[in-house]
């Protein structure tokens, strides 16, 4: 997914504001470079993604891992250490939604069948920080922290209800395709979102994995603007317009009840 790039020129006035200590800009950023497509990678690799040289990436790496952050494969390489999953716990918690959307998603999942997902608006990311599964999702594939917002109904609801800032950006962005029937065009994009608005939920089927389909409603912050969303995931087939018009009064339910509850 597509990451904000701040302007150097904007970039260059904040450093002026605040004093930046290169080091830990440069761990942090190694940090970042580990995806579930990039697991484990050894130190060459991480040097090519920072754009740093080899001995510096090879003492900040050493550092992490001797800190706890990293952990070494036998081979030489390295992962994130199990340690990270400490703070993915206190981060996904230490939002005010968490509790309120953990017993919504365990009554949608009881009340449909469903999966049922709950992902928070990180900046321009949109992370998904827990779920409830069904059998036909478990056994389907593997979990999506990072989602992508064109590509997924839990994006598109957001995108519907989104500061102008965010819309623009997505908008004006590459489009990158996950399936063959993922919306890669910004007007057909624009489209979609306008209906979402209309409905106040978004429904895909496809879009982003291949069998799978979903319908997601916006959490909407004190201004009217969404920040974070719940959604229904299943698959393709049982996502019909009979199950959506059956499952959306539940699930927009769901979404003002976690609206209501949460200070944003």
């Amino acid at each position: 997914m597509t990451r904000l790039r701040i302007p150097e020129a904007t970039e260059r006035a904040s450093n002026q504001r605040k004093p930046v200590l290169s080091g830990v800009r440069n761990a942090l950023r190694i940090l970042d470079v580990f995806t579930e497509r990039r697991q484990v990678l050894g130190v060459s690799e991480i040097a090519r993604c920072v754009g740093l040289p080899k001995s510096t990436t090879s003492r900040l790496a050493a550092t992490l891992h001797s800190e706890g952050f990293l952990s070494a494969t036998p081979s030489g390489k390295y992962r994130l250490s199990l340690h990270m999953l400490d703070f993915s716990r206190v981060a996904a918690k230490s939002h005010n939604p968490y509790d309120a959307a953990s017993k919504v998603l365990a009554g949608l999942r009881a009340s449909t069948g469903f999966s049922a997902h709950f992902a928070i608006l990180d900046g321009c990311r949109l992370v998904q920080t827990h779920r409830v599964t069904s059998n036909d999702i478990e056994l389907f594939g593997e979990s999506h922290t990072s989602l992508p917002m064109h590509a997924t109904s839990t994006g598109q609801a957001i995108l519907a209800f989104a500061k102008p800032t965010l819309l623009c950006e997505t908008l004006s962005s590459t489009l990158t395709p996950c399936t063959n029937a993922t919306i890669t065009r910004a007007e057909q994009l624009r489209s979609v979102l306008s209906e979402a608005r209309l409905n106040g939920y978004a429904c895909t089927r496809d879009e982003f994995v291949d069998g799978t389909g979903s319908i997601a409603a916006p959490i909407l912050d004190q201004t009217g603007y969404a920040v974070a969303a719940i959604t229904l995931v299943a698959l393709s087939h049982q996502i019909s317009e009979r199950t959506v018009t059956r499952a959306k009064t539940s699930l927009l339910e769901g979404a003002r009840a976690v609206s209501m509850s949460a200070l944003f």
